[in-house]
C-alpha cells in the first residue's frame, strides 16, 4: 500500500512539472485583406513575429491598388470561409504545424494573394 501511495506521488510531481505548450503555439493578430470568391483569403499579420520565409515582408494587391506588409495566403482554405469573417475583420490565430492537404472543390478564378501560405486554426474575432 505505501508503494503504491509513493508511485501515485512522484507521477503526480511529474505531471506538475511539464508544462505542455498551447496548442498551434503563439498566439498572432492577423486582418483579413483578401476575401476573394472561390475560397482565397489573405491575411495580414499585425501582431507577433513569424519567420520570413513564412509572410511576405511587402505585398501588392492589384485588386484594389494596396500593398500589405507581414501578409500571407490561407492554406486551409476549405475549412476557413466557415468562420464568417469579412474582409477588414481583426482576430486572433495560431499557426497549425501540421496541415491537412484540402481536397474540397473550389473554382479557377484568379484572385491575387500572397504566395507564401499558413494554415491557421484557434481563429477567434477581435470585437
Amino acid at each position: 500500500m505505501k508503494g503504491l501511495l509513493g508511485i501515485l506521488c512522484v507521477a503526480s510531481v511529474l505531471n506538475f512539472q511539464c508544462k505542455k505548450s498551447p496548442p498551434g503555439g503563439p498566439v498572432f493578430t492577423g486582418r483579413l485583406i483578401v476575401n476573394g470568391p472561390c475560397d482565397h483569403y489573405a491575411i495580414q499579420l499585425i501582431r507577433g513575429s513569424l519567420d520570413t520565409a513564412r509572410v511576405e515582408a511587402v505585398w501588392h494587391d492589384p485588386d484594389n491598388d494596396s500593398t500589405y506588409t507581414q501578409a500571407f495566403s490561407v492554406f486551409n482554405y476549405c475549412t476557413f470561409g466557415s468562420l464568417g469573417l469579412a474582409r477588414g475583420d481583426t482576430f486572433t490565430f495560431q499557426l497549425d504545424p501540421h496541415p491537412l492537404a484540402q481536397t474540397c472543390p473550389i473554382c479557377q478564378i484568379a484572385v491575387a494573394v500572397p504566395t507564401k501560405q499558413n494554415a491557421v486554426i484557434n481563429v477567434q474575432k477581435i470585437k
